[in-house]
């Protein structure tokens, strides 16, 4: 085997192990963020109204707390 043919063996090589690692990285976030917990729209108005409720009720605290 000359040069040349060393060379272009040791560029496929490296190509196919980039196009292999691009791939799992790809899976990998496709993976990641399939397994996230999808919330219905009753759940997030519910969520809503707690952070609202808790929020008035910090604030009385504070309000309360200064006096």
């Amino acid at each position: 085997m000359n040069n040349q043919n060393i060379n272009l063996i040791i560029k496929i090589y490296i190509m196919r192990k980039s196009l292999l690692m691009f791939l799992f990285a790809i899976m990998t976030v496709g993976i990641a963020t399939s397994c996230r917990e999808e919330k219905s729209a009753g759940e997030k108005m519910e969520e809503g109204i707690e952070d609202g409720a808790e929020e008035v009720e910090d604030a009385v605290e504070d309000a309360t707390d200064d006096n």
